[in-house]
Formats: structure tokens, C-alpha cells, sequence
């Protein structure tokens, strides 16, 4: 009897506290409850505890992320399309923990690195697609410190340094050709050639920034144009692309030619006022740095057939939201693809709109 009055009141407690403190909120990444507000990821305006999900357009799931409080906490993981794991992460008062791990949609290990408080620590290593090491990085406490590779998809070193006493020392990277290469097609194969014949360009849309101004392919002519696709509520990749994006604006502040382009892909949820709070929340203004949204179809098609989205070696990042970056010139034409989560790729964005400025946008 005594044992029977114990366990009866423990149970009720029990069952209680996994009613509440227990009991997991999750909701979709597309619900249009979801904010930002000052870094942290809200519902209904309050810091967000739980679990965002994001699924395709059939349903199937392609990230399941934790928070506590607005920030990331706990386990973060992604998902190709055809299940297969993609990324697997932790968090902590929305600081990188313990080892994080990448893999292509084949299974070959894309990334892996190991992360204290935030900050990288010891050996970081990315994989091309085909198996081939593509950079090591190592650390020490968030910088870097000794030998520090990176190799081509073909196995040919890029560059090759050592960092000691907070300078570098040995080669920094490739050179790199004064004229761009072109890209004629979705093989995605680069030219140099001085010949406009058959070059794709990109066009066919009308979409709106986030002033409710309308964007159309006019609006890229004569100017250098930094693309990219994002959503607003995204807070893993986004805000790392958008460092990249800042830095180019930065870089060529005072070069009017010089614009960047983010286009949302979940334009349901991304209308032109939301835009324009989130524009003023990360410091984004236009006309030098434009959020576009506008009919899913359209966005849908613009990925697709006018930035080659669907193409394998873009499918592998995820495009078209993803890490990639794209490069167009004066005439609409596609001059760089480029991996912004990679130091080297982002350095090489910055050469390379510069170049296409010495050259007069071309």
C-alpha cells in the first residue's frame, strides 16, 4: 500500500511534465507565424522553442531544425531529395558544437568539421563529388593556423599557404585568366571566347524588389549582377551567403554598376513588405542590393532554365537554394558559378567582378 500511494502521486508528476516541458512544438518553415527578430527566429513575434520543418513540394521532409528561444539548439539535420542524409549538425545557444557532416546526394562525404562554441577547431575537410579532397583547413580556436590546401575536382592543387603568427605565407591561390570564360548552355562548360553568337542569356521574368518596384530582365543590362536564391526564414546557409553578398557590396560600394540580386523561393511567404523588413533588419538596401519575390512559377522556371539549377553539378549544392552564387555581366551573359560557402570561391567572386568592371561590365 505504501508503494501504491508513492507511485500514484510520481506518475500523475510525471505525466504532467511530459505534457508540457517535454512535449516538442513543430512547425513548418513556410508558416507565415515564422519571424526574425534581432537574430532570433520567432512564431507570432515571441522567440521560438521547438522544431522547424521544411518539406518539398511534395511533402517529403528536407530539414528538421531545433531552437530554444530563437536560437538554434540541439540537432539540425538536412536531407537530399531522394532521402538520403545530406547534413548533420548540433547547436548550442546558437553556436556550432561538436562535429558537423556533410554528404553529396552519391554519399560521398562532402564536409566534415569539428566546432567548440562556434568556432572551428583542429582539421576541417571538404570532399568534391567525385571523392576528391577539395580544401583542409586547419584551426585553432575559430583561426587558422598551419597548412592551409585546397585542390582542384581534378586533383590539382589551388592553393597552397601557411598561416603562422597571424600571416600567410606561400601560394594564396590560382591564377586566374584577365577574361572570364562564358557559358553557352546548361552543360554548364565554360568558353573564352570574344564571339556574343549563341551565348545564353538570362531573361523572360517580371518580378518585384522589396520596395514594390518591378525588376525585369532591363534591369540587368549594363550592370555586374551578384545572384543569388534565399527565403527569409532561412538561418543556416542565408546568412552566411548574405555575409558573402556584404562583402561585395562593400568591396564596390562606390561602383554603381555593381548590383546585387537575392530571389526568394518561397515567394508566398516573401512578399514585398516582408522583404523590405527583413531588407532593413540586415542592413540589405536598394537599388544596389534587391530582394525579388513573385510568382512561384516564375521563380520556379528562373532557376531552372535560366540559371541552369537543375543541372547536376548544381543539384549537388542544393540549387537553387543552396550555396551558389551566380555572375552575370553587362549583356546578361553567365560569367562565374561560384560555392559561397568557400573562402577560395568567395575571394575568386570578388576578382572577378572586378575584372568584369575593368572591363567595363563585359
Amino acid at each position: 500500500m505504501r508503494v501504491t500511494r508513492f507511485l500514484i502521486p510520481l506518475l500523475a508528476c510525471l505525466a504532467a511534465v511530459g505534457a508540457s516541458a517535454w512535449q516538442t512544438l513543430s512547425v513548418s518553415s513556410t508558416d507565415p507565424a515564422l519571424g526574425q527578430i534581432a537574430g532570433r527566429v520567432t512564431l507570432h513575434l515571441v522567440p521560438f522553442t521547438g522544431v522547424v520543418v521544411t518539406r518539398d513540394a511534395l511533402g517529403h521532409v528536407l530539414e528538421r531544425t531545433a531552437y530554444v528561444h530563437g536560437l538554434k539548439d540541439g540537432a539540425q539535420r538536412r536531407w537530399h531529395a531522394s532521402g538520403s542524409l545530406a547534413e548533420r549538425r548540433t547547436w548550442r545557444e546558437g553556436n556550432k558544437i561538436g562535429t558537423h557532416d556533410g554528404w553529396w546526394p552519391n554519399g560521398q562525404h562532402e564536409f566534415t568539421c569539428t566546432f567548440v562554441s562556434g568556432l572551428p577547431e583542429g582539421r576541417c575537410t571538404d570532399w568534391h563529388m567525385n571523392g576528391q579532397v577539395a580544401t583542409v583547413h586547419t584551426y585553432v580556436h575559430g583561426q587558422e593556423a598551419g597548412a592551409q590546401q585546397g585542390w582542384s575536382a581534378e586533383g590539382n592543387l589551388q592553393f597552397n599557404y601557411v598561416r603562422r603568427d597571424a600571416r600567410r605565407y606561400g601560394a594564396l591561390g590560382t591564377v586566374r585568366c584577365k577574361q572570364l570564360p562564358v557559358y553557352r548552355d546548361s552543360s554548364l562548360t565554360p568558353e573564352w571566347t570574344r564571339d556574343p553568337g549563341g551565348i545564353h542569356q538570362v531573361g523572360g521574368f517580371a518580378l518585384v524588389d522589396q520596395t514594390g518596384a518591378a525588376v525585369t530582365p532591363a534591369s540587368l543590362e549594363n550592370k555586374i549582377t551578384v545572384v543569388t536564391f534565399f527565403y527569409a526564414t532561412c538561418t543556416d546557409l542565408c546568412p552566411k551567403l548574405r555575409s558573402r553578398l556584404a562583402d561585395v557590396r562593400r568591396e564596390f560600394a562606390d561602383d554603381p554598376r555593381v548590383q546585387v540580386i537575392s530571389i526568394s523561393v518561397t515567394p508566398e511567404h516573401d512578399t514585398a513588405p516582408l522583404l523590405a523588413a527583413y531588407a532593413q533588419a540586415n542592413g540589405i538596401a536598394a537599388p544596389k542590393w534587391r530582394l525579388l519575390t513573385g510568382a512561384r512559377a516564375q521563380v520556379e522556371r528562373l532557376a531552372r532554365e535560366e540559371f541552369f539549377a537543375n543541372t547536376p553539378m548544381l543539384k549537388a549544392r542544393n540549387a537553387p537554394h543552396g550555396e551558389t552564387i551566380w555572375l552575370l555581366d553587362g549583356d546578361r551573359r553567365l560569367r562565374g558559378v561560384y560555392n559561397g560557402t568557400q573562402p577560395v570561391d568567395a575571394a575568386n567572386l570578388v576578382r572577378d567582378v572586378g575584372l568584369l568592371a575593368a572591363a567595363g561590365t563585359g
